[in-house]
């Protein structure tokens, strides 16, 4: 199998693409051309990445240029990195452009590693707790059980209900253990193996309180970056809207800059058919319209940008603070509860029943 083959079957992981395009950006700024620089740098690395990087050489010494190359080897890159990279090349700033793609595969990739490291140790703590309660069931309250049945009391009906609970527990209470412990390696082995497709992954963390807010304002940050960078580049309004729709994967976000563009078709100016859905906010519309309408979209949606990324970031850091300290509370004052069911309790039963005779 050829490394172009090899390639196209085994895309590279986020971290590798990213590291690539960090090695391109600076071969170009350094005027080193790109096929000898690029094998020199895969020599220094293996596995996947240097296959890839090996590959990308031979494709740029065949003659093509580096967005021709890369599509040839990889058929999961995203349509607007590939758009910036050819835009970048026609103006004579492709380093600019790969740089910048670096710079915020980067950024993005650091957020979604934030978000999968902050569910680490709420993790371990509900896995800790559960396994302390599924002792004392299963080795402390039968135990209790008998103490109570020698001094000739039955309890009450909270004692007759932990009898028959551990017998049950027994079989079955190892199953969330291991299915938190099954969870907690997946998410971080899924966490360093991320591919680089151009839509934001959180996974199952979305569903999560409050990260539905901030996948929503990376959605919007992501889109404004690549529509700011294709319209720098003299990709044309309507194009590099579409464009960076798709980059976020969002189906409703693409529908609704289709709808948009359908609309310039007709003659009409791209200001008056942008028109607030539920995939854009009515702040971003009107900002957008603004710009549109004044000739400046490129830099207002480089401001947005801006603006979205800032709150990606403010918003993740108060998820990583308050979401952990949340779920150990809760973890902890549950802990607690049915620790005092579970041992004291029928300690203060064995007690009362004591004193009573």
């Amino acid at each position: 199998m050829s490394d172009s083959s090899s390639s196209q079957q085994y895309p590279l992981k986020a971290r590798e693409f990213i590291a690539l395009n960090d090695e391109i950006a600076s071969l170009l700024r350094a005027g080193i051309p790109l096929s000898v620089g690029l094998r020199g740098f895969a020599s220094s690395v293996s596995g996947r990445l240097e296959r890839y990087t090996r590959a990308l050489a031979e494709r740029l010494d065949m003659g093509q240029s580096l967005p021709e190359a890369l599509k040839s080897i990889d058929q999961d890159i995203p349509p607007t990195y590939s758009a910036i990279l050819e835009a970048g090349a026609e103006s004579g700033r492709l380093a600019d452009a790969v740089e910048s793609l670096a710079n915020y595969a980067r950024q993005a990739e650091e957020t979604r590693n934030q978000m999968t490291l902050a569910m680490i140790y709420p993790t371990l703590v509900l896995m800790m707790t559960w396994f302390l309660f599924y002792l004392s069931l299963v080795f402390f309250i039968p135990r209790m059980v008998q103490t109570l049945e020698a001094f000739d009391t039955g309890g009450t009906a909270w004692i007759q209900a932990l009898q028959t609970l551990p017998r049950e527990v027994r079989f079955l209470g190892w199953v969330p253990f291991v299915l938190l412990g099954v969870g907690l390696i997946w998410g971080l082995w899924s966490a360093g193996s991320r591919r680089h497709r151009g839509a934001l992954d959180y996974g199952w963390t979305r569903w999560l309180p409050g990260v539905r807010r901030i996948v929503r304002y990376s959605q919007w940050s992501t889109f404004s970056h690549f529509a700011s960078e294709l319209m720098r580049y003299g990709v044309p309004e309507t194009r590099a809207l579409t464009l960076a729709a798709e980059s976020t994967g969002q189906e409703r976000m693409i529908a609704d800059v289709r709808g948009w563009t359908r609309g310039t078709e007709t003659g009409e100016s791209l200001a008056n058919t942008m028109q607030a859905g539920p995939a854009f906010s009515s702040f971003m519309v009107g900002v957008m319209k603004i710009g549109a309408r004044q000739h400046v979209l490129p830099t207002t949606m480089a401001h947005l940008s801006e603006i979205y990324h800032r709150r990606t970031t403010s918003s993740s850091q108060r998820f990583q603070t308050v979401f952990p300290i949340a779920i150990v509370v809760l973890i902890a004052g549950t802990a607690v509860l049915l620790y005092s069911l579970a041992l004291f309790l029928p300690l203060i039963e064995l007690l009362t029943q004591l004193g009573s005779e």
